[in-house]
Formats: C-alpha cells, structure tokens, sequence
C-alpha cells in the first residue's frame, strides 16, 4: 500500500473517530475531505477498501451530531433567509417528479440534491463558533490547493487544458475551474488582513498554486470568474470608510497578484481567454446562446419544467444533430439549467435562494459596521466575493446539482449565525433582564 492511500485511511479513519468521540465538526472537516480528496478517481484507489466513503461520512457526522444535539439547538435555521428559500426549491423539485421527462434520471440528480441539504443542514447547525468556521474555511482552501498541487505535478492532460483534478461533481475541468475561482478572493484577504505573518505567506503561496491551476485548466469562465469577484472584493473594500491603509494595501496586493497570474500565464492561456471576444451566436464562445434560447421553446411544450436532465433528453429534438455531443447537449448554463428543468416557478425561488445569501450578508455588513468590526466585514467580502465567482462561473456551465452552489451560502449563513444572530440574541437577553 502506498504512503498516499495509507495517509487517506489514517486520516478517515482518525477524523471519524473524532467525530463520534469528540465534536461533530470533525464530520464537517472530514466531508470537505473526502469531497475534495475524491478517492475514486486518484491513482492509489485500487489500495483502499472499496467502501461508499461519502455515505460514511454522512453516518459519522449525522451519529456525532446526535450524540451532542444538545450542544446546537440554539442555532435555528428558521433565522436564516436562504433556508426557507431551500425548503421552498426543495418542494419544485419533489413535486416535478409528477411532470419531469425522465423519473430515473430526475431521481437520481434529486437524491443528490437532499444529500448536498443535509449536509448544510448539519453544518449550520455545528459550525457555530469563530474557531469552527475558520477551521472548515482553512479546510476548503487546503482542497482546493490540493487540486492546485496535483495539476502542478501533472500540467496540462490534452487539448491544452488540465484534466481529472476534481471532486465528484467536477470531474470536468470548467467545474473543477468554478470551484477554484472561488478561492482568490479568501486568499486575497488571507494575505492582506491576517495578522500572522505565517499564515499570510501560507496563503500566499497557495494562491500561487490557485492562480497556475487556473492557467493550466485554462477556462473562459473561471477567468470570467476571477475578473468579477477580484473586482467586486475591490469596490466592496473600498467603498468601506475609516480604512485608508487597509485600502493601499489592497492596491498593492491587487497589483502583485496580478504580475503574478501574469508571470504564471503562457501563450496557449491568452490564446484561450482572446475567443472571449467572439459572441457571435453562430461559433465560438457565443454558440451556447443558441442553447439558453431552446430553453424557452422546450417551456412552451413543458410549462412547469422538464425535471433534472430533461434538457439533454429533449435536445435531439429541438437542436440541429450538429449541435450535439453524443447525440445530447446540455443548456451549459446555471440559470437556463433551472428555468429548463423547474419552469418559471422554479427560476423564482431560485432567485430567491441567492439573492436571499447576498440579502443577508448585507445585512451582517451593516450590524458589524455599527460594531466596529472591521475586520470581519473585510472577511464577509471576501465570502460574499468568492460565492459571486462560483455564480459567474456557473452561468456557462451547469451547476444546481453542485456543491459549492450550496456550501458557500453555508459558510455566509455560518458566519451570520456567528457575528450577528447568537449575538443578537445575546443583546436582547441582556435588555430583559435589566428591564426587569
């Protein structure tokens, strides 16, 4: 047995144990794990005992869950805007079984959909301290270096693009790429604001890794990605008063990283990112137009949606045969993937769920600024950036039955819970009892 599968199996095992033993955020820390470690698809899986690691993780944190419940029944889901907008998706979905195209496959992308639910739940739920939200934030941008340092073992596959670096729901490399984009602007924060020298060039040299992992999956999305959230973390930081040295770092961080990604950058990348320019619906990048436009065409004949993967069932018979992959093609769009498979319903409630997130970190922002909490307003920004990536991204490619669409908005509602809500709460407690 290798050194890599037996460091998976210690690791799995011990964190397993933790979690039943010690703290259900071992269960939070050990998801995140195995979803980017994703086993399956590494060279050492043949060494390791061939078990549904997923659904254990699963079982270990909702059993260390229940062993402590007592512990997190302060933190109410009702108080957090997204979840009712959650629940609320949850029903489109269960009810679009009575009209989706095909049962089997609409099942199946549904069962994946609980199954990223219950993970949010339990991290809402169990991520409820400073120390527990930074440790499952420190967690996510070690994956996502993890992926980073894989590609820069392997370089580019095939095709001029890296390929076989991601987690289960981004095998491919535009999503392996959306998952990646998300970390730039939580290590640019780490970088400029963290106090600790050694955690700043711990960032530092994992965002060198981030932005070479970029170069080398070479995704017009991802870059698009990148462009938007550096840009808006930018304007958010900026548009905070009383900072003035906070923001002249900013601008000498930005530009740093920019020669960096410069530096890193090769002609085959540039090559890449110039057909941006083409939108013309006809060819090039502007060719999925087409696809997003049959998206109304499909809704006239199926009002209420054609349920997860109907549009690729259903593209023969809208889409000229060389349009398709396969003899399919996907909608290659996030908000066209939702119209298409819920209906006008569906979009609505969609909307809600995201813009419900940025709502509320609004909200947070304004509650931390009353406080004087600099600090983790900048950090608010930096999540609120790296959730815009992930939507940017996401808007080419097909990502409802994606974690991160869900983990992000997680981690807001985490930090919501943890800076505004429980202290909140706190404040009024304290009211009552010296009003009485």
């Amino acid at each position: 047995m290798s050194l890599s599968a037996l460091f998976f199996l210690v690791s799995f095992a011990g964190a397993a144990l933790l979690c039943l033993v010690r703290s259900p955020i071992f269960g939070i820390i050990l998801y995140e794990y195995q979803y980017f470690q994703n086993p399956p698809v590494r060279w050492w899986w043949g060494q390791i005992p061939d078990f549904r690691y997923a659904l254990v993780v699963i079982l270990v944190l909702v059993a260390g869950y229940l062993l402590r419940y007592q512990h997190f029944t302060s933190n109410r889901l009702r108080d957090i805007p997204q979840f009712r907008w959650l629940m609320g998706m949850t029903v489109i979905v269960l009810l679009a079984f009575f009209w989706c195209v095909d049962s089997g496959a609409h099942e199946k992308w549904t069962i994946l959909y609980l199954k990223y639910l219950v993970f949010v739940f339990f991290f809402y739920k169990v991520v409820c301290t400073e120390k527990h939200l930074d440790l499952s934030l420190a967690f996510y941008l070690l994956g996502v270096f993890y992926w980073c340092w894989l590609g820069w073992q392997m370089g580019r596959t095939g095709d001029g693009r890296l390929e076989g670096i991601g987690g289960p729901d981004c095998a491919a490399v535009n999503g392996a790429a959306a998952v990646m984009a998300t970390a730039v602007p939580m290590l640019l924060y780490v970088v400029l604001f963290i106090s600790k020298k050694w955690v700043q060039f711990a960032g530092l040299v994992i965002l060198t890794f981030v932005l070479n992992g970029l170069v080398l999956l070479n995704s017009r999305g991802a870059f698009l990605a990148l462009l938007v959230s550096v840009a808006w973390f930018a304007y958010a930081v900026f548009r905070e008063k009383g900072i003035r040295s906070v923001k002249w770092k900013l601008i000498a961080g930005i530009i740093g990283a920019i020669l960096l990604f410069v530096y890193l950058s090769d002609d085959l990348f540039w090559a890449r990112m110039s057909t941006l320019e083409n939108v013309d619906p006809e060819e090039g990048s502007g060719h999925r137009m087409l696809y997003w436009m049959k998206t109304f065409e499909m809704l006239k004949d199926h009002p209420f949606g054609v349920g997860a993967m109907g549009f690729q069932i259903l593209s023969p018979a809208y889409m000229p045969a060389e349009w398709l992959s396969g003899g399919q093609r996907a909608v290659h769009s996030t908000w066209f993937e939702v119209l298409a498979s819920y209906g006008f319903q569906g979009f609505v409630v969609f909307l809600g769920y995201i813009f419900s997130t940025f709502f509320l970190a609004r909200k947070v922002k304004k509650y931390l600024r009353e406080k004087e909490d600099q600090f983790h307003v900048l950090q608010l920004v930096a999540l609120e950036s790296a959730f815009l990536a992930f939507l940017v991204s996401a808007s080419f490619i097909d990502r409802f039955h994606a974690e991160m669409l869900y983990w992000l908005p997680a981690f807001i509602a985490a930090f919501a819970n943890i800076y505004m809500i429980k202290p909140q709460r706190e404040e009024a407690a304290e009211r009552f009892k010296s009003n009485h």
